[in-house]
């Protein structure tokens, strides 16, 4: 009896102990979406109050990209006149950004963010220094990366930028954080199209002033309130108003 008394307390134990960690297991699992939903609704709500503030946007996602995968550090780049810009970071040294500024490089398979480009799919590159393909080399030994992962930035079937997260060490990323680190680019793509649809709105309406002040004629706007809102100069010259608003 003792021996089967001992055997049933065992086996009770390891029930218990398994039942422990599945619940562990579930609790950190809600306590990871729940930060991850807190993440992105933090990110939407700075997209919306700083929908024209492009840098600041882009800085709150490189660094909660960062933190949210366990990332040391976030590249963000824009390509203009063929070659990739560094326009956002998180987790470099002065003397890092400063090489990446100041040397843009050409799309390609020699780096994480040009093969994420080319694939127009997340890239991902378990130790950089084993990559046959991998060329970027100076930027490798000024940044001091070796994992990273390359997501491209597109928009309606567009390629308008792309960003890399890379760890120090050796440590590939996990699906999750994958498919995480995907769900952050749709952000950065909604960050730049609202900055770019305000810059096109900005010089739309820099034209019309142009064309508004030289009509021959005196032209006045008014608001749906019947208010006086706009009048172009001619008017403004024929009845002395102020200047318009």
């Amino acid at each position: 009896m003792h021996r089967s008394a001992t055997k049933t307390v065992r086996r009770h134990s390891a029930v218990f102990a398994d039942l422990q960690d599945q619940l562990d297991r579930r609790t950190r699992e809600l306590n990871e979406a729940l930060e991850q939903q807190t993440a992105t609704s933090e990110v939407l709500k700075v997209i919306s109050r700083s929908a024209v503030d492009l840098e600041t946007v882009l800085d709150t996602l490189v660094q909660t990209v960062a933190r949210l995968c366990r990332a040391d550090q976030v590249y963000m780049f824009h390509l203009r006149h063929d070659l990739w810009h560094l326009v956002a970071d998180y987790g470099l040294s002065a003397a890092a950004r400063e090489f990446f500024q100041t040397h843009p490089f050409t799309p390609g398979r020699g780096s994480t963010s040009g093969r994420a480009a080319l694939e127009r799919r997340a890239v991902l590159i378990p130790d950089v220094l084993q990559d046959p393909e991998y060329t970027l080399r100076e930027g490798q030994v000024n940044a001091g990366y070796r994992t990273t992962l390359g997501i491209p930035l597109i928009r309606e079937d567009k390629l308008i930028g792309v960003y890399s997260i890379a760890r120090t060490r050796v440590e590939p990323f996990t699906d999750k954080e994958v498919e995480l680190a995907a769900t952050f680019a749709d952000q950065a793509v909604i960050a730049i199209e609202n900055a770019r649809l305000f810059e096109e709105l900005r010089e739309r309406q820099a034209e019309l002033r142009v064309t508004f002040d030289n009509m021959g004629d005196g032209v006045a706007m008014f608001g749906v309130d019947r208010q006086l809102v706009a009048w172009n100069r001619n008017l403004q010259e024929m009845l002395d108003l102020p200047e318009a608003c």
